[in-house]
């Protein structure tokens, strides 16, 4: 058997696994409602499977996990928001899908300049029956850390940064949006439907286009990013995710592969999370390593990652810069 049908066989093998389950449209909704107030579609009944999928996608944004019912790795909580995050062998993708995957969006964000933006549809993503639409961002990079406080204090924001950065650390930028962008259910299925007939017309899995970048600020998700690097030059990422406040509890419910592992540390005097996500499609490298945990702020969420990319960059550091902001 070809390359080429072995992985065909395997994704229609692991498409059989997947469900969406009903409580999902209660949960996504309200997801979804919160984080982009100003592009509802109001509906007196179930959302449409459209619509779903572009709220399970929003999920995806936000936490790189995705909504199903599965074994719990942590939980946290502030405010009116809690946050659970599980694991499950059914989204762990098969190793050959994520590398390619991982390669397409490397390509792709490899011919955006700064400032500029891309959605990517994936076909296999589809047939798996995961969101199969993602916004890639290249945000614009500010080297003055004065500038960015600028920025992001005049968007109405109170991003905590390091007092004092630990020894070896040196800042590297700022940036303003996100390298996921977030779309409302409308758009993607306008950019699903326009991208998977390029896709059929020019037989290719892969098809992607560029779209306008999201205003800083804009209703949907703000979640502006510190980079420093370490002694070796390893980038470790600051990122801070704002969750607008609101009235009514907030669940979220999100799930990574089965590989994941967590274990609970102490940050700024709360409790965290220490993540090892070995196959995150976010990174070039496929692996992804944060210290996460969540604050109340001036009424809103602030949901904080201490992030990398890089094997070599150890526990320690990460919560050496975590324990820094001030």
């Amino acid at each position: 058997m070809s390359i080429q049908n072995q992985l065909k066989a395997e994704l229609r093998q692991y498409a059989g696994q997947l469900t969406v389950p009903q409580e999902l449209d209660a949960q996504a909704e309200r997801l979804f409602e919160t984080y982009a107030a100003g592009k509802r579609r109001r509906s007196g009944g179930r959302l449409s499977g459209k619509a779903r999928i572009a709220l399970v996608a929003a999920c995806i944004f936000l936490f790189s996990g995705v909504a199903y019912a599965s074994n719990l790795l942590y939980t946290m909580q502030a405010n009116k928001v809690q946050l659970e995050v599980s694991k499950s062998s059914a989204v762990q993708l098969p190793d050959a899908l994520s590398e390619q995957i991982r390669g397409a969006y490397g390509d792709v964000r490899s011919q955006l300049a700064p400032g500029e933006a891309a959605v990517v549809y994936v076909q296999p993503l589809e047939q798996l029956k995961l969101p199969a639409v993602t916004l890639l961002i290249h945000p614009v990079a500010y080297t003055s850390m004065e500038q960015w406080k600028r920025k992001v204090e005049q968007a109405g924001l109170q991003a905590k940064a390091p007092a004092v950065v630990p020894e070896g650390f040196s800042f590297v930028r700022g940036e303003l949006q996100p390298r996921i962008g977030l779309m409302d259910a409308q758009s993607y299925t306008d950019y699903a439907k326009k991208l998977k007939q390029q896709a059929k017309e020019a037989k290719q899995s892969i098809t992607w286009q560029k779209a306008a970048v999201p205003s800083f600020g804009a209703d949907g998700l703000v979640s502006p990013g510190l980079i420093y690097a370490n002694a070796h030059n390893d980038e470790i990422e600051i990122r801070y995710q704002v969750l607008s406040a609101s009235d009514e509890q907030i669940d979220l419910k999100l799930v990574t592969g089965d590989q994941t592992t967590g274990e609970k540390v102490a940050v700024t005097g709360r409790e965290g999370y220490y993540t090892i996500n070995p196959q995150s499609l976010w990174t070039g490298s496929g692996e992804s390593r944060e210290v996460s945990w969540m604050e109340p702020s001036e009424g809103r969420t602030m949901l904080y990652h201490v992030m990398t990319s890089s094997p070599n960059v150890t526990k320690e550091e990460l919560l050496a810069l975590a324990n820094s902001l001030r």
